[in-house]
């Protein structure tokens, strides 16, 4: 696969993990203000999880560009 092809890849990588994040965290308040305590929780560590993705696909891609 091509440079530039996995760069462009991890970018929309990067967007759809932000977009994501965003989504999983206005759920977490939303069941936080509910007080859905258990919901929050499992919540929490979907955003956690997915914001660590995010950023290591971050970093994948300034490495790459920075190959480039």
């Amino acid at each position: 696969m091509k440079v530039e092809v996995c760069i462009k890849q991890s970018e929309v990588r990067v967007r759809s993990g932000i977009k994501l994040v965003l989504f999983f965290a206005i759920i977490t308040c939303v069941a936080w203000i509910l007080n859905i305590t258990w919901l929050a929780k499992i919540l929490i560590c979907f955003v956690l999880f997915f914001s660590v993705v995010t950023l290591v696909e971050c970093w994948n891609a300034w490495r790459l560009k920075k190959k480039l």
